[in-house]
């Protein structure tokens, strides 16, 4: 292989891309069509180069910073992924080993099935980003990481050897809605695959009653200390479509603010929303939270929200009472989207603007808050499945982003 890093497009592969073209000799000599796994755990090298190969956060594959965009060709070069007693993970063949920098894990876990009944008896097939099959079970464990600081909760699931597979946060809530108590211990919980019990590391919930909206007041005060607060740090963890995004996405993304407007009311809270006119070039008809980007003579994600709501339901922003921000979300178009919950009059009444807000209407905060109504859609877009969530109320399909910032905002709260 060469000597040192070769500046040429890794999957144009030139006659003198010696690093690259060696390796596919090596690995499958009859081409990129090759199914088998070698044996890359007898195999002894004596030589380690780097040449600039990288595995980062989202699954993607990288050469000297070109990103692979052959299928083919990152699943032929994952087939010899070997992870060795020093923690560092390498590709390897019988005479040299290449350096992979793994900026988290090498894999990830993108969907989860099971088969079975709940408990013991059932088995959870989880699906990577490159299409293998992993069934977890004695072989093939869940583990479940904590931050120490934040508390945020990272899955993996052993793929193969020492190579492990991180659960995108989709797969993750699936994964969490299957969570069972344990038999042992009535307090911690976890999931069941091929008769083991996984349990995390603590419990993602601490039972029943941590599921259950009770109030408005409750509601508040688990919004005041679980919530990020209106200004400093944020610290809970980024969610949304985060790791569907190149990092040239990422890097540009676009800053945006949404208010979720809390109405007291005798009867039970409600939620302000509105639905985009069927007029409208990007997501017409689709339900959304009041706001938008933010401008530039917002402050922050904060004030952009305020303003938003106020053009676009006439919230004036001295009524407008926020509490507190919810998780980042990110978007598939873009944007980066922080909720702002906020507590509003009783005796507002919202007037939509017209061009821009077809219909104002509210939703009983109980109702987005009972977890039976969060309901898990899947569909195909751009040749993968994806997981979302839809809670449909009063004629009005919610979902998508504004779907999954509600289940986020739960989960935050109760889960």
């Amino acid at each position: 292989m060469a000597d040192g890093p070769v500046k040429s497009n890794p999957e144009t592969l030139p006659d003198g891309l010696k690093a690259i073209n060696d390796l596919i000799r090596t690995i499958a000599p009859e081409g990129l069509e090759s199914k088998a796994l070698p044996p890359v755990h007898l195999w002894k090298p004596g030589i380690t180069t780097d040449i600039g190969m990288e595995i980062r956060r989202d699954g993607s594959w990288w050469h000297e910073g070109t990103k692979f965009t052959r299928t083919k060709l990152v699943k032929l070069f994952a087939r010899i992924l070997r992870v060795d007693d020093d923690g560092e993970t390498y590709l390897v063949t019988p005479h040299e080993k290449v350096i992979v920098h793994v900026e988290d894990a090498p894999f990830l876990a993108v969907r989860v099935d099971r088969a079975g009944d709940a408990g013991p008896g059932q088995t959870l097939v989880f699906t990577t980003n490159l299409d293998d099959f992993v069934i977890a079970g004695p072989e093939n464990r869940l583990d479940v990481r904590f931050d120490p600081e934040t508390g945020e909760p990272s899955p993996y699931l052993r793929v193969r050897a020492n190579l492990l597979a991180k659960l995108t946060r989709p797969t993750f809530y699936e994964l969490a809605d299957m969570a069972v108590p344990s038999d042992d211990d009535p307090s911690a919980w976890g999931v069941w695959s091929r008769g083991v019990f996984f349990p995390w590391d603590r419990p993602v919930r601490s039972g029943p009653t941590m599921d259950t909206y009770t109030g408005l007041d409750d509601f508040l005060a688990r919004a005041r200390t679980r919530l990020d607060p209106l200004t400093g740090p944020e610290r809970l963890a980024e969610g949304g479509d985060l790791e569907m995004l190149s990092p040239d996405q990422i890097h540009s993304i676009r800053r945006a603010g949404v208010l979720i407007g809390i109405k007291p009311a005798p009867e039970g809270a409600t939620v302000i929303l509105t639905e985009r006119p069927q007029t409208m070039a990007k997501h017409p008809g689709q339900v959304a939270f009041p706001g938008g980007k933010v401008d530039p003579t917002d402050h922050d994600e904060v004030a952009a929200a305020v303003r938003e709501a106020e053009e676009e339901v006439g919230l004036p922003e001295a009524s407008c009472s926020p509490i507190g921000r919810g998780a980042p979300y990110y978007t598939g178009s873009g944007f980066r989207i922080v909720p702002v919950i906020a507590v509003v009059p009783p005796g507002f009444e919202a007037v939509p603007e017209p061009g821009e807000v077809d219909e104002a209407f509210e939703t009983p905060l109980d109702y987005l808050m009972t977890p039976a109504n969060h309901l898990r859609k899947s569909a195909c877009w751009q040749g993968e499945t994806r997981i979302y969530y839809e809670m449909p109320y009063g004629g009005h399909r919610i979902w998508g982003v504004t779907a999954g910032i509600i289940r986020n905002l739960y989960r935050t709260l109760y889960a």
